[in-house]
């Protein structure tokens, strides 16, 4: 199920690959969809599939640090205002018009800052198992595999010790444990994980300055810039959570409802990875919410 990708070097010189496979049909919206870590646009390809085959536009980058696309090493590389520039650079090189911006994970923090930033260019907005990340809150290849099952398991236990309690990852990591991947994972999977990971690619180097420039802070200066009004979703937007004890404790509707008012929620029982895990489920609930965005 794989799909072409095209290209883009940006004002920044980062080069990003990514999918584009134009609408059918004249006057229909495009999907955006964002991955998180430790992911490609190819963990979209049930969406893509499901969506494309409906005729609608679709634009999957590999974000930045991550797959095909560049991976500085630089932290300030990774400030959310140049990289939500980065991604509307690239929609506008293919000419894309209004947008339902899709994410999960990590990509929930990009498109929070594509819609401070450029709220003009979005119908929507769908968050998957993370919510909207308001402004101001913000491994070796060795590991690989460790890192791959502790990921993507669906096992609560190990979620509660090693995910979810304080010095877990490194204990798993150090302690290089490994668990049964869930069968949503195929082998085509786990070779294209093996391979946008690899030795060769700097392995999780880059992708983790996400995680290292929200600790440091970086984009604090340029987000106290972001107007008051800015912080508040006026879209529609639509929040798929799971039933992961992380993300319930987490009570994600709660924190986001201040930021978005009409914010609509919907709960898909499964892990933190609901577009492979139930994306029959995934799929239909955001059928269903563009199309209610089509009928007002």
């Amino acid at each position: 199920m794989a799909f072409s990708c095209s290209t883009y070097t940006t004002t920044r010189a980062l080069t990003y690959s990514y999918i584009h496979i134009p609408p059918q049909l004249p006057n229909t919206q495009y999907f955006l969809f964002l991955h998180g870590f430790p992911s490609t646009s190819h963990h979209w390809r049930h969406q893509i599939s499901f969506f494309k085959a409906k005729g609608y536009g679709i634009i999957a980058p590999d974000l930045l640090g991550f797959g095909e696309t560049s991976r500085p090493t630089g932290l300030e590389m990774y400030k959310g205002e140049d990289m939500a520039r980065d991604i509307v650079e690239i929609l506008m090189s293919e000419g894309v018009g209004m947008m339902v911006g899709v994410a999960h994970d990590w990509g929930c923090f990009l498109l929070s800052r594509l819609a401070n930033y450029h709220p003009e260019r979005f119908s929507a907005y769908a968050y998957i198992d993370h919510g909207y990340m308001a402004p101001g809150r913000s491994l070796t290849t060795a590991a690989s595999e460790s890192v791959e099952s502790l990921y993507f398991t669906t096992d609560e236990e190990i979620n509660k010790k090693y995910k979810g309690a304080l010095g877990g990852l490194r204990s798993w990591l150090t302690e290089g444990k490994t668990t049964k991947l869930p069968a949503h994972l195929t082998s085509e999977d786990r070779k294209h994980y093996e391979h946008a990971f690899s030795k060769e690619k700097g392995g999780y180097g880059p992708a983790i300055n996400w995680y290292r420039a929200s600790l440091r802070n970086i984009n604090e200066e340029d987000e106290r810039k972001i107007t008051t009004a800015a912080h508040v979703l006026t879209h529609p937007t639509l929040l798929i959570a799971s039933t992961n004890v992380i993300t319930a404790t987490m009570n994600i509707p709660e924190q986001m409802l201040p930021f978005v008012p009409d914010l609509i929620v919907e709960q898909v029982a499964g892990g933190h990875w609901l577009q492979l895990e139930k994306p029959d489920e995934v799929n239909e609930i955001l059928d269903k919410f563009v199309a209610r965005l089509e009928t007002n």
